[in-house]
């Protein structure tokens, strides 16, 4: 049998792999950091000094780059361990805000104004509270006795109202592993002062229902018959 002939075949080439790139691994820079430090600190080693302050330089980017990874992967761990808590709680205060905002349509004279505008702003509030949670922190739960958390929980409650008041909230942290803020199936408040919409995204085919302040549907038509009622319901049953 003849000999086969491997002049054509094509070598496999390992795949590089770039050290300053978003999927680099913790494994991988702790390794280049030990590499690095050993021969930073070998007495043996009498490097030139141009080489000394290149490895010195991509010591430092090294561990630049993993204390940023590490601090991500902490951020995805934490979010992925509360994320019902928050899913439900956010939920829950969603609902919240469209009864007070449904009250405040109802309500008259300045007293009556006044009060109702000042529970749709604690209610909006409550939903950013859980939206824009700190990320890589425990969470703290809005609807359950934090005990000696609770002055804790009253410092962030505080720090997302001055970020409100800024306009500075910036991108939700619920669903920091996926880098979305939309829970697929569920609602969430678009900030824009008077065309406040809540908006509620159908999974099943990735339709999207926009509905005003009101409750009602952008077309005009109402909700179906007993939706209000239901959604008053499933408060209840999520009290916490």
């Amino acid at each position: 049998m003849p000999p086969k002939n491997h002049k054509h075949q094509k070598r496999r080439r390992r795949p590089l792999i770039n050290p300053t790139g978003p999927k680099t691994s913790t494994t991988h820079l702790k390794k280049k950091v030990r590499d690095l430090q050993r021969l930073l600190n070998n007495p043996s080693s009498s490097l030139p000094a141009d080489v000394r302050l290149e490895s010195e330089r991509a010591l430092s980017a090294f561990q630049s780059e993993l204390s940023s990874v590490q601090s991500a992967a902490k951020e995805r761990r934490i979010a992925k361990r509360y994320h019902m808590v928050r899913f439900f709680e956010r939920q829950k205060a969603t609902r919240k805000l469209r009864k007070v905002e449904r009250e405040l349509e109802k309500v008259g004279g300045k007293n009556g104004m006044a009060e109702a505008e000042k529970k749709v702003y604690e209610a909006r509030l409550d939903l950013n509270y859980i939206m824009h949670y700190r990320p890589g922190e425990k969470y703290i739960s809005l609807f359950k006795d934090a005990g000696v958390m609770r002055e804790k929980r009253e410092g962030i409650r505080r720090e997302v109202e001055r970020r409100m008041a800024r306009g500075a909230l910036g991108q939700s942290t619920m669903d920091f592993d996926d880098g979305g803020d939309q829970e697929e199936g569920g609602v969430e408040l678009r900030s824009g002062g008077e065309g406040e919409r809540l908006e509620r995204r159908d999974k099943r085919g990735g339709r999207t229902e926009k509905k005003d302040r009101r409750g009602k549907k952008r077309d005009g038509s109402k909700n179906a018959p007993g939706e209000e009622k239901k959604l008053e319901e499933l408060d209840d049953f999520f009290e916490f």
